[in-house]
């Protein structure tokens, strides 16, 4: 499960000197099926499914052989991505990443941050929805009952039984 943020990015900040030079192409959009070639000489399929602000990842290695056959089947109408991606710390511990695109994306910044679950004590072993009676609900206040406590969500989700986090607005507020 990958929970990020994308912010766009008008002025870029100081950047380190080290950062990881990327190609990568979309094979699908729907679902999302990306290669990816790092400076590093790795090379990664990833497939991403759902939308907003929770979605499910696969990644996994392939060969340059299979990158470079992957790359002649982009979707119709789009071109390998080249771009930097700069690592910046976090007050929080946290590290954003910074993309800055090259060639026909050049200008084209963004930052990205991968958001925290937090890990709720093993208070409960039913995960939300296996009741048959609750569910994952978007944008509607729901409470979430565990033994004598109320948590209050506003949408919601729960993961692995004791991970909890929740949407209001499109921001995120841990419990």
């Amino acid at each position: 499960m990958e929970i990020e943020r994308q912010f766009l990015i008008d002025t870029l900040p100081p950047l380190p000197t080290e950062y990881d030079a990327i190609r990568q192409g979309y094979v699908s959009l729907l679902p999302e099926i990306r290669i990816r070639q790092t400076g590093d000489g790795k090379f990664t399929l990833t497939v991403k499914r759902g939308a907003g602000l929770v979605r499910e990842e696969w990644e996994t290695e392939i060969s340059q052989q299979e990158f470079e056959s992957l790359a002649q089947r982009l979707m119709p109408s789009t071109r390998m991505i080249e771009k930097r991606r700069y690592r910046l710390p976090l007050p929080d511990g946290r590290t954003a990443e910074i993309h800055v695109h090259e060639k026909h994306l050049a200008g084209f910044s963004y930052a990205e941050v991968n958001l925290i679950m937090l890990t709720m004590p093993p208070i409960s072993n039913r995960r939300l929805g296996s009741d048959g009676k609750s569910r994952r609900t978007s944008g509607s206040l729901m409470g979430l009952w565990l033994g004598k406590t109320a948590w209050k969500l506003y949408g919601g989700f729960w993961e692995n039984n004791h991970k909890l986090f929740c949407r209001n607005e499109g921001n995120l507020i841990f419990v």
